[in-house]
């Protein structure tokens, strides 16, 4: 969580003009929220204009568990679920937050440039999102995704259904803008929004008794075949055979959901469009996980999923579809979580959408079990109901809190700060009590030693800030040795946060995923840390080593290094042209020292000229690593071809070429003219702008800056990507400029997604005047009455219509009912929710009819009587 603030600081620095720009603080520069997403640093910029910065933060970290039981009840709503239901839906979403305590070693392997590695690591449901603990982990973006996804599902489920009799303009308007939304909230919630889509297309009500006989039969047969074969295409041919055994859905459904779809991909092009175009110059990492069965269920989801399995029947006995879509929605997670293939996903990411359909679904179970009980219409008696409902759910909730042992001083550690809550809370596991408050112990030390009542380690963090800030220039490139004793400040990765508290760049942040350099940045990491963490998965990554880390860090631009353990600190006073310029004061033992390396520098010539691959685009990282693992100081660079890459101009053509880097040793060496770093250099970071003076025109000039296709260049020839990851221009100029700007894909997703935004007010414009139009529509008695009255009031003669003839007794009267299978289905649902009757069935047309018969039965009676009084005057 205390790693996300420098994403909100530069956030600021580009908002309201644009959304995102270049970063570079972290590992070399990266595209700030290219990659990542960007709604939730949106919510704390607009709160904190409100009510400042740290209150702001809170809030929008914690609005995804807040808006989560908020967002059940309305998905309950949509559905159509009864009132019942809605009261115990909520206490459902509550129960899925306090899940945890699960934890696995997992074997997880990389699919890629070296096949036969493998890692361990040990998985628990606090990285996989959705949960208390995962959103104090971090992954609130998850959190709040997820909770913007049952609010998505529920409005495409009332477009299918309120589009029957009319186009729904008001309803597609509506989902659309929230599906939009939930895209630039995260990623998975996203995808799993695709079987709603599905499940609610081939949802036909009117299809009789025997469609989810059907539907359940294909649904088993498709799991069954996923289990056996890949995930994905069963997916694809299990949703058509389910669509035939429903019945071909009307072009109306089909349309409604298919504009309602357009209209959320419109409305976050702005950010999906490059994200797609670009994808593949993230860290390249593919996981293929192994997960045991036991994930189905455990701890409180071992009495939860009976509860769910007994809602399911009874959702198949009263036929409410709202219940089994969710069924389904959760199996499909589940079965995802297992055979979704080889990604970049971790597929632990499937599994909350499962667990917390568990939850609803046993908290439904609760609400139709006690809505079977008979009950008077009385409306004591209906808040009784609702009541005894409320009541059985909250103590679900509280069944599945009472197992909670992690997240409650994990919020206090969190929310308390870096002044305070340095040190976590420990707790027994077995006995589930705290055994420690961390803050309070802090607290203790701090009154022995007599300050002012902070934590030690905040006045140990404030001084290695204050030393950074007076000993390394501005915008001035830092990288640190890993330690994990660094939670001693709050959290592992406080050190991600020195672009935050000073002016310096660092090379380690929190957006992994988002640069091209990350994966390099970790291979340095390893070799100037005894205790590295080999963030990116599946790779061999070498032993400790100063010197090709010091040679490394020279490559990327990176001058300074700190380190704190005393095997680093020698390791580094040992290489010729490092230099220990300062170490800050000491705090209970811990003291670190700030290194400067010579001949470092953002711009420079290389003393050969580099070499070029062939066609690298499918795979660039592959040879960059290959490059980048084996580098000497006097080895060749490589000019790679990546997604986005310019067209080689007539400098770049002349390159050598070879067909991968392991052939650069065959290849003649051309030596530069004037090789070296270039001094008179300006880079203005904050308008994201490098300029520099040269006098060697025509050759080649490395830019310690990590590439992306946004990148433009006046006075020189490129940007071309740089083995490993960063740029490479050739000067026609002594005057050349690079800058940062908008690219022809962002500038089609900004106007796709005002198109998005324009076409929803006039859908919501089309649904008011329609409305009006209904409502003129539904009123001509009145009208007519109106002008009646009018009339004779002008007139004075009395226009009241003669009161209907007495029927003859002697004469048979018609009492056919009335044909109703012409009233569409949706306006039937409205009339009968309206009101405290709540349909427990979807064959409306048959419980009519029964009713129709009844009322005829009473008019009979009552002309009989009429009759037999006028037979007797």
């Amino acid at each position: 969580m205390g790693s996300h603030h420098y994403i909100v600081t530069a956030f600021k620095e580009f908002f309201p003009f644009s959304l995102g720009g270049w970063a570079t603080g972290w590992f070399a520069g990266t595209p700030l929220l290219e990659f990542y997403f960007p709604l939730p640093y949106l919510l704390i910029w607009c709160l904190e204009h409100v009510l400042g910065y740290e209150v702001a933060f809170k809030l929008a970290t914690v609005s995804g568990p807040f808006l989560l039981p908020v967002t059940a009840y309305a998905l309950a709503r949509l559905l159509d679920a009864p009132h019942t239901v809605r009261a115990a839906v909520p206490a459902g979403a509550v129960a899925f937050l306090f899940l945890e305590g699960k934890t696995e070693t997992t074997a997880l392997t990389f699919d890629g440039i070296t096949p036969d590695l493998a890692t361990f690591d040990t998985t628990t449901l606090d990285i996989f999102g959705g949960f208390l603990t995962s959103m104090l982990a971090g992954e609130f973006a998850y959190s709040l995704g997820l909770s913007v996804l049952l609010l998505g599902a529920g409005l495409l489920y009332r477009v299918s259904r309120r589009c029957q009799d009319r186009f729904p303009y008001g309803w597609i308007a509506v989902a659309g803008g929230i599906l939009g939304l939930n895209a630039i909230t995260h990623m998975i919630p996203t995808l799993m929004i695709l079987p709603i889509a599905v499940l609610v297309v081939i949802d036909t009500p009117q299809q009789g008794r025997w469609l989810w006989f059907r539907l359940g039969a294909g649904a088993s047969l498709i799991a069954t075949a996923a289990v056996i074969f890949p995930f994905w295409p069963v997916i694809g041919i299990g949703t058509l055979i389910l669509t035939v055994l429903a019945g071909w859905p009307s072009h109306r459904k089909l349309l409604s959901i298919l504009t309602a779809g357009l209209l959320a991909i419109g409305c976050s092009a702005f950010w999906t469009l490059p994200t797609l175009a670009w994808h593949g110059l993230t860290a390249p990492s593919k996981w293929v996980n192994s997960y045991g069965t036991t994930w189905v269920a455990h701890g409180p989801l071992l009495w939860l999923l009976p509860l769910a399995c007994i809602s399911l029947v009874i959702a198949v006995v009263r036929r409410h579809p709202g219940a089994l879509i969710l069924g389904a929605w959760g199996l499909i997670a589940l079965f995802a979580f297992y055979n979704a293939p080889s990604s970049a996903i971790v597929n632990g990411r499937f599994l909350p959408l499962y667990y917390l359909c568990i939850c609803l679904i046993a908290a439904w179970g609760i609400g139709e079990i006690i809505d079977l009980i008979p009950w008077k219409q009385a409306s004591s008696f209906l808040y009784l109901r609702e009541s005894i409902t409320a009541f059985l759910a909250v103590g679900l909730f509280w069944f599945v809190a009472s197992t909670s042992t992690k997240a409650q001083p994990w919020a206090a550690h969190n929310y308390r700060g870096y002044e305070c809550t340095s040190v976590r809370p420990t707790y027994d596991d077995e006995s589930k009590q705290q055994i420690t408050d961390g803050c309070a112990a802090l607290h203790e030390t701090v009154i022995t030693e007599g300050a002012s009542g902070l934590a030690p380690t905040w006045h140990e963090l404030q001084d290695l800030m204050q030393t950074i800030r007076d000993h390394v220039p501005a915008r001035s490139r830092l990288a640190w040795e890993y330690n994990s004793d660094y939670g001693r400040f709050g959290t592992p990765r406080v050190m991600e946060n020195i672009p935050f508290f000073t002016d310096v760049d660092t090379m380690e942040g929190l957006l992994i995923e988002s640069s091209a350099s990350a994966l390099y940045h970790f291979w340095i990491q390893a070799e100037f840390s005894l205790s590295a963490t080999g963030a990116v998965p599946g790779y061999q990554y070498p032993p400790f080593n100063p010197s090709a880390a010091v040679e490394h860090l020279r490559h990327f631009g990176t001058e300074y290094f700190m380190a704190e353990t005393e095997e680093v600190k020698e390791g580094m006073r040992a290489l010729v042209g490092v230099e220990e310029i300062v170490t800050t004061p000491e705090h209970q033992g811990n003291r670190f020292s700030l290194f400067r390396i010579s001949d470092t520098g953002y711009i420079r010539v290389p003393e050969e000229w580099p070499v070029q691959v062939r066609e690298t685009q499918n795979n660039w990282q592959e040879e960059a690593l290959l490059w980048f693992s084996d580098m000497q100081p006097q080895e060749k660079g490589v000019l790679i071809h990546a997604p986005g890459s310019s067209p080689l101009g007539p400098i770049a053509s002349t390159l050598p070429v070879v067909n991968s880097v392991i052939e650069l040793g065959n290849t003649p060496s051309r030596l530069t003219t004037q090789p070296g770093l270039i001094e008179k250099q300006e880079i203005d970071f904050a308008r994201t702008e490098i300029s520099f003076r040269t006098n060697a025109i025509g050759e080649p000039h490395y830019i310690a800056v990590s590439y992306f296709p946004n990148w433009r260049v006046e006075g020189a020839e490129g940007p071309y990507m740089l083995s490993p990851s960063l740029m490479l221009v050739f000067p026609t100029e002594k005057e050349v400029r690079l800058f940062y700007t908008t690219s022809p894909v962002e500038r089609v997703g900004q106007f796709l997604t005002l198109l998005s935004v324009l076409t929803i007010f006039g859908f919501l414009f089309l649904e008011k005047r329609g409305r009006q139009q209904r409502q003129e529509i539904q009123e001509p008695d009145q009208t007519a009455a109106n002008q009646v009255e009018e009339h004779a009031d002008r007139t004075g003669k009395d226009h009241t219509p003669s009161p209907a003839p007495v029927p003859n007794p002697k004469e048979p009267q018609d009492h056919t009912p009335p044909d109703l299978t012409d009233i569409p289905p949706s306006d039937i649902t409205e009339h009968l929710t309206s009101g405290e009757i709540s349909p427990q069935t979807t064959d409306f047309h048959v419980d009519l009819h029964d009713d129709i018969d009844d009322i005829d039965d009473i008019d009979k009676k009552n002309n009989k009587d009429e009759a037999d009084q006028t037979t007797g005057t």
